[in-house]
């Protein structure tokens, strides 16, 4: 099976690697890897998110736009298409192409196993943001989601005091379960004052101006999320003394490989199901699939 793979960040690279022991592998917007088939491959597997725009594949190692419409180009008929995040414009250009289109973000499996070193990456940032050590600092987490509960067992650990807020009373009850306090978000302003370290992992506004003006002085909020946890107004009108630090895609910055590597795993899982698929789509065409 011949596979390219388009655009992405330095992920991509590793999962090339990985995938490259058992297909035939190019890249294509990966700098001074890239390197074009001659004819058309069966799978092209896109980066994390697949496209920002619904236009463009999302390849911010390459110097030049790179339009959804080259892999009308490189994909033979009835190809399949993978990508992490994909939006509804990506999965109407692959309708229209008659392309197969999977999201291998959306793979439970892929979630779990990105949670470690996503945490993993969390803790350094925490680690090299505050002044003082981990032991003892009280560290408050928003949500309680797979990277969250993974961030609190390292924090429990290394003898942090955390505290969870979450909104359902299960997840408050398996923060306890995991060492920590938890409380609802209706309790943030009297929890706020008294800890240092703030994570979130929520992808909404959560904190709004009372919050926000409740952080301590010397307090550290990192954002997790991919969107902002705390209210823009609030954000643009703070002039308080507290750091806020954006840090989201840390495997793609703390853990290349292995989240290289969890992608390729999940992409070859795709592709497996994929052959019964494709060879029926053959016979359907009369077996003309281009080489």
């Amino acid at each position: 099976m011949k596979l390219i793979i388009l655009g992405g960040d330095v992920r991509l690279r590793y999962t090339a690697d990985r995938l490259s022991r058992k297909y035939e592998v190019y890249t294509y917007g990966q700098s001074d890897r890239d390197m074009l088939p001659d004819g058309k491959c069966d799978a092209a597997v896109l980066g994390i998110p697949a496209s920002r725009d619904g236009i463009n594949i999302n390849a911010p190692l390459c110097d030049e736009p790179m339009p959804l419409s080259l892999l009308t180009a490189l994909l033979k008929p009835h190809g399949i298409v993978i990508g992490g995040m994909i939006t509804p414009a990506v999965k109407n250009f692959c309708a229209k192409n008659e392309f197969f289109c999977e999201d291998h973000y959306a793979d439970e499996a892929v979630m779990l196993r990105n949670a470690v070193p996503s945490a993993e990456g969390a803790l350094a940032v925490g680690i090299n943001a505050t002044p003082i050590q981990m032991l003892g600092q009280k560290v408050l987490i928003l949500g309680f989601g797979r990277i969250a509960s993974q961030l609190a067992l390292y924090l429990t650990a290394m003898g942090c005091e955390v505290t969870v807020a979450a909104r359902s009373r299960e997840k408050r009850a398996k923060a306890r379960m995991s060492g920590c306090h938890a409380v609802g978000f209706d309790a943030l302003c009297n929890t706020l004052p008294e800890v240092t370290l703030i994570y979130n992992t929520v992808p909404c506004a959560v904190i709004g101006e009372s919050e926000l003006s409740a952080f301590d002085s010397e307090a550290v909020y990192i954002e997790l999320a991919s969107e902002w946890g705390i209210d823009k107004t609030a954000m643009k009108n703070y002039d308080g003394k507290a750091r806020i630090i954006r840090a989201g895609g840390l495997p793609s910055r703390t853990a290349p490989v292995t989240a290289g590597e969890i992608i390729a795993d999940c992409v070859e899982e795709i592709l497996e199901t994929y052959i019964d698929k494709i060879s029926n789509c053959d016979k359907e065409r009369g077996g003309n699939r281009e080489p």
